[in-house]
């Protein structure tokens, strides 16, 4: 019940699977990734939506997430005319953190996108949409280095739009991203240094990184 003790009000949204034609078959390609969503959500993350409740049985699969009080990192680049450097990295690093949850858990997302990138009005990144994740079940660098790549697009675009900045601080950030989205998969970083450089970057241009507030910043020595 709504009233019940410690039983906090959400909004929620609520996915099921489309219907065929008919309307009586879920349509396969649904299914499939409802399994997936379902199946990847038990990797936990602050930065992974999280699924509350699912059902992958019968013949309407559903899953319940929480309605963010956000909008798509495309929208959120236009709500701003420029922005500073530091919150670009800022942004990626929530991404980054988020993919190396399931890349450690033996998962890659496969599609890393500013649709798929949520953001709020306090900065705070929320990765959705596990309907094309993928389990790697051996060491197969090409696999999760697709997230990688798709890391670097995405840091790219966010660059463009940030404020004029020293081309000191632009250009190690410019090499990152070259790595990043390099045409050989095995040259790009891991998602592990990809996250401890994005860190680096980040302190190295505001003196510290940015967390959400309340919390304590991490000062440069």
């Amino acid at each position: 019940p709504a009233d019940a003790a410690d039983s906090p009000r959400w909004d929620y949204i609520l996915k099921t699977v489309a219907a065929t034609e008919n309307q009586s078959v879920p349509a396969v390609q649904s299914t499939r990734r409802f399994n997936q969503i379902i199946a990847s959500s038990s990797v936990k993350h602050p930065n992974l939506v999280p699924i509350l409740d699912e059902s992958a049985g019968g013949t309407s699969p559903y899953v319940v997430m929480p309605r963010l009080d956000a909008v798509n990192l495309k929208n959120r680049i236009s709500q701003i005319s420029q922005f500073a450097l530091p919150v670009a990295l800022w942004w990626t690093r929530q991404l980054a953190q988020a993919t190396e949850a399931l890349h450690q858990n033996g998962w890659i997302h496969g599609d890393i996108t500013p649709d798929n990138v949520l953001v709020d009005s306090q900065g705070h990144v929320t990765l959705i949409d596990l309907g094309n994740a993928a389990r790697v079940h051996s060491p197969m660098p090409p696999l999760p280095a697709m997230d990688i790549h798709s890391l670097g697009r995405i840091l790219l675009e966010t660059l463009a739009s940030t404020e004029p900045t020293h081309s000191r601080s632009v250009e190690p950030v410019a090499e990152l991203i070259e790595q990043m989205i390099s045409p050989d998969p095995l040259e790009r970083p891991s998602i592990r240094q990809v996250v401890s450089r994005l860190l680096k970057l980040e302190i190295d241009t505001l003196g510290c990184h940015i967390v959400p507030e309340g919390q304590t910043t991490r000062r440069a020595a």
